[in-house]
């Protein structure tokens, strides 16, 4: 409020005679002076007095209501569970429109309504002001599945002051676009607390900086408050006389025995948790408690998923062609020029390596940067578990008790604000309007300050802020700042994901590629929500501003020195930045040149081991010379605090020379298709094709090798190989238990750890029957984000979760996938095929 009136967020730092400033215009008995000077036609500025007397009469009527309806659910509550369930789509839209009428009809109603009118005329007084102020109440949501039973539970069953945080932050969009006018007073405060409405909703006075330290909630935004939950409550309470007509006469009786609770509406469930499930099911149920654990792990399987990431693309020619494939295929010189001719750089032989040079440079950047970012994460979310502990069950009511503790509570929201977030929305700024779905909408237009020579704009006049296609229209709420707050980030990339998971024709439009953008976005969000559940007077916009406002001052030391390093890199791998100087690789990178031709998928012969051994070789070359590169451009220092956090210890697995196959009396044909799956695995040792005596060191990453002999021979028995010297940690283990499997699981791993030498073609595995799969071996699936997965372990001698990626748009997974998939098991856990028997 405090910079709309042209002043410092901090009142530490206001010049003597603001506070006399701010005082006259709030004791103006009309308030035009303070409505003109905050830009809000519709704010309201009442006397204390009359929010005392507002606060009151909300607060008699919350109870009244909460009170009822859980009298009613004490008795009823298995009953109206029983007759909803039955209810049909269009029955429970005619129960709802009855107690609610004119509800809003789709989910995220606020969202359709900045759509609908333009900024001035929302400020004057908007049209939609109920789809602002409850967007949880909506068909859409209501009528589906249970969602109305759990709210129901939830709010008849727990005290209103559970719901405070949770509601006012979902007016979040109708506050920041000014569609909900607000209630400013300078000297009181509102305690949302107890079981009465003695307490709740009490007025206190307060100066200044009590209210930007966010140690309570401002008079109006407890007003916002109550009234949101007022009206909750009587929909809550109307709905339940509707479905319980027939039980009027005896509704208002106090129960003199309640009735059990029924059981929690997800029992039984047997659908894999998501993410996706469980943003939709959150403002219909009990703010959960946070576990920071969980957090860690979160980040933890994306740092191993972003360091695996890294490894393939040195280790596999195969993942190398796709993935730089993909991300030229999804960068902006896939725009066509003025909408008409493609980019020079794509077209000109000659300065097509310029192009290769800038899509090696970004895939580079973003291997590190993923690493960096999410491995700052997890020591940030480790110091604050640890600190936590040492905490123990101290009781405490500000963070600012307990100062060191405090301290990474700001390093984390810094990085995650600085860093984490911005770094998410320009992967999704680059590459969404140049994925093949999109770029017909856009234009490359000369810009001698962009990249390449280029900025992207849209093809037609009136720009994509109003666009009707909705998937445009976040697009474009993400990209603008002012939009971008207005709408939230966990709230924009909460909806990116609901739009591609339930619409088929969004789905569609969105590549492989583009949903791991999402999936980012998704997967950052997740962090900043939970995190601002965790400690919301740190996290969330309306905390402690007083520390907020100081952010740069006392935490940019600290940021700058921590992102030095990646800085350096960057700045080489960009010749934006650093001109001519910068790591030039796109002549040997060039994926279009055959010089990765990797023919895994193909029956390994000696033409195609030849073949997959000139790749690994070409790619072994331009690892050495970008490393070399590196090293000389960055310096020693920066580049051992680089190489320090990329895992040493891995070891890269090449294709062995071939030998042609021995012709033996004593290979015999097996028929049965079990036996057969049972010789596959027993012949599987990943060590044959993967290990050889190339050790990748931090300053060397290749070294000669020696070539260790295989027979292209069908063995009877586990296959020996050559093993490296020094093995990392989890590639070999103590003698492990073996997984006895059902056939559809069996057949699963046998296509992941596939013997190459064996005559038998593995074909496509099913994602379900992967599912079926890791879930057999103990792990528990947890849906996230976009297509990734998170699998958790249970019953294991394993603590850390892994990711994998659903295949889109078609759920198979390629064999050259399913390798790849066995590499990184191998490299987690120290799973070899051996681990494995059929039942």
């Amino acid at each position: 409020m405090w910079e709309r009136l042209g002043l410092p967020r901090d009142p530490r730092e206001w010049e003597p005679g603001d506070s006399e400033y701010v005082t006259s215009l709030f004791a103006d008995p009309d308030k035009t002076r303070l409505t003109k000077a905050l830009g809000l036609v519709n704010a309201k500025c009442p006397t204390r007095e009359e929010v005392e007397k507002a606060a009151k009469e909300l607060s008699e009527k919350v109870f009244q209501h909460w009170n009822a309806l859980k009298n009613i659910l004490d008795r009823y509550e298995a009953v109206i569970r029983k007759r909803w369930i039955k209810k049909s789509q269009e029955q429970r839209k005619i129960i709802l429109l009855e107690a609610w009428p004119d509800m809003s009809a789709k989910h995220r109603p606020e969202f359709h309504a900045l759509r609908r009118e333009t900024d001035d005329q929302r400020k004057a007084g908007t049209r939609f002001r109920e789809a602002y102020l409850w967007p949880s109440i909506n068909l859409e949501d209501l009528c589906r599945g249970k969602t109305l039973l759990q709210f129901l539970n939830t709010r008849g069953r727990y005290l209103p002051a559970t719901f405070v945080s949770a509601d006012l932050e979902s007016l979040h969009v109708g506050l920041f676009s000014g569609a909900i006018g607000g209630t400013y007073m300078v000297n009181c405060e509102m305690a949302l607390q107890g079981d009465t409405p003695a307490t709740y909703g009490k007025v206190t006075l307060s100066d200044y900086l009590s209210q930007m330290a966010g140690k309570g909630q401002t008079a109006g935004e407890g007003l916002d408050i109550l009234e949101v939950q007022e009206r909750v409550l009587r929909f809550l309470l109307d709905i339940s006389r509707i479905i319980l007509k027939d039980k009027n006469g005896s509704l208002a009786d106090i129960p003199r025995s309640p009735l059990p609770e029924p059981p929690p509406l997800n029992a039984g469930s047997t659908e894999w948790r998501s993410a996706a499930v469980l943003a939709a099911e959150a403002p219909y149920t009990v703010p959960h408690r946070v576990d920071l654990a969980s957090l860690k792990a979160l980040a933890s399987a994306r740092l191993a998923d972003a360091e695996d990431h890294f490894w393939a693309l040195r280790e596999d020619p195969g993942y190398f062609t796709d993935f730089i494939g993909d991300w030229s295929e999804h960068s902006s010189e896939a725009i066509l020029v003025y909408g008409k001719k493609r980019h020079p750089d794509l077209t000109n032989p000659i300065t097509k390596q310029k192009f290769w040079d800038r899509t090696l440079g970004s895939v580079v950047h973003f291997a590190y940067e993923n690493i960096f970012s999410w491995r700052t994460m997890q020591q940030q979310l480790n110091q604050l578990i640890e600190l936590e502990q040492s905490i123990g069950s101290f009781q405490f009511q500000r963070e600012e008790e307990h100062p060191e503790y405090l301290l990474v509570l700001r390093r984390i929201k810094y990085f995650l604000e600085h860093r984490l977030i911005p770094e998410a929305v320009m992967r999704l700024m680059v590459h969404f309007p140049a994925s093949p779905s999109m770029r017909n909408l856009f234009q490359l237009l000369p810009d001698h300050n962009g990249y390449g020579g280029f900025s992207v704009y849209p093809r037609t006049d009136e720009g994509i802020i109003e666009s009707k296609d909705y998937m445009i229209w976040l697009y474009a709420q993400m990209i603008d700042d002012t939009r971008f707050q207005v709408c939230g980030f966990a709230n924009l990339a909460t909806e990116f994901d609901r739009l591609t998971q339930s619409n088929a024709k969004q789905k569609a439009r969105v590549t492989p590629f583009l949903y791991h953008v999402f999936e980012g976005l998704g997967l950052v969000s997740e962090l900043q929500n939970q995190l601002s559940i965790y400690r919301p007077r740190i996290f969330l916009q309306r905390g402690n501003k007083i520390l907020a406002s100081r952010e740069e001052k006392d935490l940019g030391d600290w940021a700058s020195k921590l992102v030095e390093p990646m800085f350096n890199v960057t700045k080489y791998l960009s010749k934006e930045l650093s001109g001519e100087t910068c790591i030039h690789l796109g002549a040997e990178g060039d994926p279009t040149t055959g010089r990765f031709y990797y023919p895994v998928s193909k029956r390994r012969t000696k033409e195609t081991n030849d073949a997959m051994q000139r790749a690994e070789q070409n790619l072994d070359s331009l690892w050495a010379k970008f490393d070399e590169q590196l090293r000389s451009k960055v310096g020693p220092d920066t580049y051992m605090v680089i190489q320090g956090m990329i895992p040493s210890q891995r070891q890269l697995q090449r294709t062995p020379d071939w030998v042609e196959p021995l012709q033996s009396k004593e290979v015999k044909a097996v028929q049965s298709d079990d036996l057969q799956l049972v010789e596959d695995v027993a012949r599987i040792n990943l060590e044959l094709e993967e290990r050889s005596n190339r050790t990748v060191a931090r300053d060397l990453p290749t070294v000669a090798r020696t070539k260790p002999k295989t027979r292209g021979v069908t063995q009877t028995a586990i296959d020996t190989a050559p093993l490296p010297e020094e093995l990392p940690p989890g590639t070999l283990s103590d003698k492990q238990p073996t997984f006895i499997l059902k056939r559809r699981a069996f057949k699963v791993f046998s296509t992941i750890f596939h013997n190459p030498l064996s005559q038998d073609q593995p074909g496509e595995i099913p994602w379900v029957d992967f599912l079926y799969a890791m879930v057999s071996t103990g792990f528990v699936p947890e849906k996230l984000y976009g297509s990734v997965w998170q699998f958790n372990p249970t019953n294991l001698d394993v603590e850390r979760s892994i990711h994998f990626h659903e295949p889109h748009p078609h759920s198979k997974i390629p064999f050259r996938v399913a390798r790849r998939i066995g590499r990184r098991l191998n490299r987690a856990y120290g799973w070899t095929g051996a681990r494995f028997a059929l039942e």
